[in-house]
C-alpha cells in the first residue's frame, strides 16, 4: 500500500504514459482538517501564454494583515501532482500568516523545460506587483516546495539578479531575521 491506497505500479514505457498517471498519483484525498484560512480561491489566472493559463491558489491568513508572501511549488516528479494536491501543506503557510500563492506551473512532458522555470520567475514577479491584494505587506518574498517543487523554486533567484552594473545590493533597510 502506498498513502493509503493498494498499489500496481506499471512500468512506464514512454513519456507519453505520463499524463495517465497522473490519476492514479492522486493526493487530493490527503486534504482532510485543512487548515482555517480567512480566504482561499482557486484557480486565479496569473497570466495567458501560448493559450495557456497559469493559476494559482491563493490562502489569505487569518487576522489583521499586512502579511509577508509566500510562493509555494508542489513537487510530483516535475511531470505528477497540482496545487489541489499539496493543498493541506501549503494551507499551513496561510495559517501561519503567510499570504500563499501555490503555484500550477505546467508539467513536462507536456510543457519541457524551461516551461516551468519560467512560470516560478512570473510568479514572483506577479505576486510582487499583485500580492497586495490580497493582503501582502509586499516584503521580501518566501519561496517553498517539495521535491521537484523546491528544485523549481531555485529558477527565480538566478533569475531576479540585477544585470551588470546595476547598484547592488539596493541601498535600504537590510531584510532578514531582526531587519
Amino acid at each position: 500500500a502506498l498513502l493509503g491506497r493498494p498499489v500496481e505500479l506499471q512500468p512506464r514505457q514512454s513519456p507519453d504514459d505520463i499524463p495517465a498517471a497522473r490519476d492514479f498519483w492522486d493526493l487530493s484525498h490527503l486534504n482532510t482538517n485543512l487548515p482555517k484560512v480567512a480566504r482561499f480561491e482557486e484557480r486565479v489566472v496569473l497570466r495567458e501564454r501560448d493559450g495557456v493559463a497559469l493559476t494559482a491558489e491563493i490562502y489569505v491568513p487569518e487576522g489583521d494583515g499586512p502579511f509577508p508572501s509566500l510562493l509555494y511549488l508542489h513537487g510530483g516528479s516535475w511531470s505528477l501532482w497540482s496545487p489541489a494536491h499539496l493543498r493541506r501543506l501549503a494551507m499551513r503557510f496561510a495559517a501561519q500568516g503567510y499570504v500563499t500563492v501555490n503555484l500550477d506551473y505546467g508539467l513536462a512532458p507536456e510543457y519541457p523545460f524551461p516551461w516551468a522555470a519560467q512560470d516560478a520567475i512570473f510568479a514572483c514577479r506577479w505576486i510582487s506587483e499583485h500580492a497586495h491584494e490580497w493582503g501582502s505587506d509586499g516584503g521580501p518574498l518566501t519561496i517553498a516546495g517539495d521535491s521537484a517543487g523546491a528544485n523549481r523554486g531555485a529558477a527565480p533567484g538566478p533569475a531576479s539578479l540585477p544585470p551588470p552594473g546595476a547598484d547592488w545590493p539596493p541601498p535600504g533597510p537590510a531584510h532578514g531575521p531582526g531587519g
